[in-house]
């Protein structure tokens, strides 16, 4: 495993721009017609030599974005000037398992025709392909003109190089998304059931790896579905053949605390499409694909909406800047004054609120201000008049032991749950909220261990223009530690007052036993004042 040198600089979220669609268009893909064999298709996909003819209608790239390709990963079969099929890589691995002659199959018998394919006029940039595949689990879509003829190929790769978000791959670790599962064989498995395996397990690649003393497995090489077309066309026996003989070996491995632009560099400058995640000790912990940087990319659309929010408000700048800061102070005031917490949110509210009528763009706005409360100390959370929450932001994970992307579109009562700290609460926030639109007050949360914890709870309802109720807004925060201390002082104060009561009572039940005593009593303290003269005590005026 080689050392890795991570790079973590200050981003600027606002300041990624989107290509359009045909800006990751590879127009230069391979074709093929229906009656091609199959072998002549694999030969062609393995040495990648271009495309029978160049589509039309494809835009230039620049060549610092241009793929340098090493081998194809699909090809496409067109009828004249239409598309009707596509055969890929997985597909000959596929036909490999199962033992079907290769020589004697035509691509039109063995092609996948119901094709997943854009129209490149109805695709904003690039996200709606990137999209259109993460949905359908495609790395191949291909894109059409509007009568349906054939304008190039998008994948993952040349999506990943156009993109170049340098700046989001730096911030993220190879162990936020690598897999754990990783798919393994041992050295001197066939490459005949490793290709099985891929089959039957649905993945592109199998580790191939060894045992050590401890039970820990040590990757040694990698066969990927790339490697079995190249067997293919070297006709070798798959059946006979040992992995160890020829697997991909040495491997380049990343550490999980590797950043992913460091990965990124790395499959660039190997011309990989994977690479193996170890440990310490060299044992397997997981793999990373070019897949995982498209699921890191598609948090690029919230961030290209903001950024056309800006553009379209640019002479507003300022005005916007004012908001800003008012709700940051709004949120020290969340902090310092408990009280006042729920007037001042509604206030910051309201700022937005009319800001959003000005711009007369409310779902930026919206996005602004998550943008904004997601820097709250105190949990926020949004609920729909469906009861789903659509807002979680990091003090409200924190709260709950729950992640944004595990409560996000669920109900409310499926999230955690609460009780009144006395009955007559419930009814007491329900008028609340149906007269004023806020409540304020304290009851009891269950986190997501179970763990029940005070808090401090103001509702707001949220209303659109008509003036309709369409949620609410929660702001919570932890008060365990002061009712806590409340409940101590409260249980000393009523010790106190028991043991006061208790010596009142035997001071007067003495009191009570000395008065019936007939004979003469007297009591002296220690100046020999008298402190108790007793009706019956007759000597005291005498003494």
């Amino acid at each position: 495993m080689q050392p890795r040198t991570e790079i973590n600089q200050a981003v600027d979220p606002l300041s990624f721009e989107l290509p359009t669609l045909e800006y990751v268009i590879d127009c230069s893909g391979l074709t093929v017609a229906p009656q091609t064999p199959v072998v002549d298709a694999i030969a062609l996909m393995s040495q990648a030599l271009g495309s029978t003819y160049l589509l039309p209608k494809c835009h230039s790239l620049p060549d610092s974005m241009r793929l340098s390709q090493e081998g194809a990963s699909c090809v496409l079969v067109v009828e004249g000037s239409l598309l009707v099929g596509i055969f890929t890589e997985r597909d000959v691995v596929r036909l490999t398992a199962t033992g079907v002659d290769l020589s004697k199959v035509s691509i039109a018998e063995v092609m996948t025709q119901q094709l997943i394919t854009l129209v490149q006029s109805q695709a904003e940039n690039v996200l709606t392909a990137l999209s259109l595949m993460r949905q359908h689990r495609i790395r191949h879509l291909p894109i059409v003109d509007d009568q349906g003829q054939l304008v190039g190929l998008v994948t993952p790769e040349i999506i990943r190089q156009v993109l170049q978000p340098s700046h989001i791959l730096k911030l993220r670790r190879v162990s936020e998304v690598m897999i754990t599962q990783v798919i393994h064989a041992p050295l001197h498995a066939s490459v005949l059931s490793v290709a099985q395996l891929m089959n039957t397990r649905n993945v592109s690649c199998v580790v191939i790896a060894e045992t050590d003393a401890v039970d820990r497995i040590i990757p040694i090489g990698i066969i990927t579905e790339r490697d079995i077309v190249q067997f293919q066309l070297l006709e070798l026996n798959l059946a006979q053949t040992q992995a160890q003989a020829v697997m991909s070996t040495p491997l380049f491995c990343l550490n999980p605390e590797d950043s992913l632009w460091a990965a990124h560099q790395e499959m660039q400058r190997r011309h990989l499409r994977r690479l193996v995640v170890t440990g310490n000790q060299g044992e397997l912990v997981g793999l990373i694909t070019q897949t995982h940087f498209l699921q890191v990319l598609d948090r690029m659309e919230i961030f290209g909406v903001i950024t056309a929010l800006q553009q379209q408000v640019e002479e507003r700048t300022i005005q916007l800047k004012q908001v800003n800061q008012q709700l940051y102070q709004a949120t020290e005031e969340i902090e310092r004054r408990v009280q006042e917490r729920t007037a001042e949110l509604s206030g910051a509210n309201a700022l937005l609120q009319r800001e959003i009528e000005n711009h007369k763009q409310a779902e930026e706005q919206i996005k602004f201000q998550a943008y904004v409360l997601s820097r709250v100390n105190d949990a926020v959370i949004a609920i729909n008049s469906q009861n789903c929450i659509t807002y979680w932001n990091q003090a409200a994970e924190q709260l709950y032991d729950f992640k944004a992307e595990e409560v996000l579109g669920r109900r409310l009562e499926e999230v955690y749950h609460y009780r009144w700290i006395k009955a007559e609460d419930e009814q007491a926030a329900y008028n609340a909220l149906t007269a004023r639109g806020i409540w304020q007050g304290e009851n009891i949360h269950c986190k997501k261990n179970g763990e029940e914890i005070y808090v401090e709870s103001s509702l707001c309802i949220l209303t659109n223009d008509n003036g309709t109720a369409h949620g609410f807004l929660a702001v919570v925060r932890d008060i365990t530690e002061r009712k806590q201390a409340e409940q101590q002082r409260q249980r000393l104060l009523t010790q106190e007052q028991v043991a006061r009561a208790e010596a009142e009572a035997a001071k007067n039940r003495i009191f009570n036993i000395l008065e019936r005593i007939t004979d003469g009593f007297l009591a002296l303290d220690r100046q020999w004042q008298f402190t108790l003269p007793l009706a019956g005590s007759h000597l005291t005026t005498s003494f």
